[in-house]
């Protein structure tokens, strides 16, 4: 088996490692002004699982999974008001050089809960700027925590590609200097099942309950910095139109 330059066998689609990050619901941050009511176990559950059950799949190491629930961490008991958690040690906590050896084979997995404006407590049902600041919100959280360069970025959070979440976000990431090859996102309420033969998969539907497939189920937007540039793997094809190389020149110059 073929080592990369890592020193591991490769393991996202472009060559590199695969990394995880599970951004949890909170009232207490974000960038969008609406206070949100605090979530209940159950749904911030959902988000570990589903990060763990693709953990466990693709052989990721703790050392690669990040999480904000802070007591699923590995100094969860150390931090404040801490609550039994008995996925305590499943991830790391996020500091500022988390996110720092990514490279642009590297896949980053972020699981959250989302609506058509955004991810997780950046994420808001008031459409007045909701979905600029939201990928604001989240690009600048990325690149605080060291990230500046990526192959993919793939959310698995319901309906972050149903609308213009994602060429905001892509927008968001060159203002922060960050490069990025894809970003993906699903058009529907997506739910984490078990795959026949092994692994999993998001089910994609739409509000009347249909289930989406093939292209119908996801957008993929390119990133800034024109990683891969005239390369393709399958359906992540590296051409960066002209309007969006403009764009990111302009958002780039803009960062400077």
């Amino acid at each position: 088996m073929a080592i990369n330059d890592h020193g591991c066998a490769p393991m996202s689609k472009f060559g590199g490692r695969d990394f995880i990050l599970a951004i949890q619901d909170s009232k207490k941050v974000g960038s969008v002004g609406v206070d949100k009511p605090p979530v209940s176990h159950e749904s911030k559950q959902v988000i570990t699982d589903s990060a763990l059950n693709y953990a466990k799949s693709k052989n990721i190491p703790v050392e690669r999974r990040f999480s904000t629930r802070k007591n699923e961490t590995q100094l969860g008991s150390y931090f404040k008001n801490y609550s039994i958690n008995w996925n305590q040690g499943q991830f790391k906590s996020l500091s500022i050089a988390s996110l720092v050896t990514l490279d642009t084979t590297d896949k980053l997995f972020i699981f959250a809960h989302g609506n058509n404006f955004g991810v997780a407590y950046m994420a808001d049902d008031t459409p007045i700027n909701a979905m600029g600041d939201n990928a604001m919100a989240l690009a600048k959280m990325l690149r605080q925590h060291g990230l500046t360069q990526v192959g993919l970025i793939t959310f698995k959070a319901c309906y972050v590609g149903r609308d213009r979440f994602l060429e905001n976000f892509a927008s968001a990431l060159a203002l922060n200097g960050i490069r990025a090859g894809w970003i993906k996102g699903y058009k529907g309420l997506a739910a984490t099942v078990e795959k026949q033969g092994g692994g999993f998969t998001e089910e994609i539907t739409n509000k009347n309950g249909t289930i989406l497939v093939d292209n119908q189920r996801f957008k993929i937007v390119r990133g800034p910095g024109q990683v891969f540039e005239g390369r393709s793997f399958g359906r992540y094809v590296g051409q960066t139109s002209q309007a969006d190389l403009r764009n990111f020149a302009l958002l780039d110059e803009g960062a400077g």
